[in-house]
């Protein structure tokens, strides 16, 4: 048996439009609160900026450690794993 589901419609195109993006980079730079951690203040300032740079999405980024940075033919890099990718598959970039 088969249940045919019709696709959900597409009102508007994929990610941010320039004003939305420019509005959540902007958030970035207030101040935190002064009793947030270092690390996440540091974290809510800049994830969206490397999500933003690099196209990965933040349940990408904030598992990143210190051997995910990587250098090939003297180009830094970021290398995005498996088990954190949506595809499933490690990517660098």
């Amino acid at each position: 048996m088969r249940v045919r589901v019709r696709k959900a419609l597409q009102e508007r195109e994929k990610g941010f439009d320039a004003k939305e993006a420019a509005t959540i980079l902007r958030a970035t730079m207030r101040k935190a609160s002064r009793n947030a951690a270092e690390e996440t203040a540091a974290a809510r300032r800049w994830v969206p900026w490397i999500c933003a740079y690099t196209g990965a999405r933040v349940n990408e980024i904030t598992p990143l450690t210190g051997r995910d940075f990587i250098t090939r033919d003297d180009i830094p890099m970021i290398r995005i794993r498996a088990q954190n990718s949506k595809t499933r598959k490690f990517r660098e970039g």
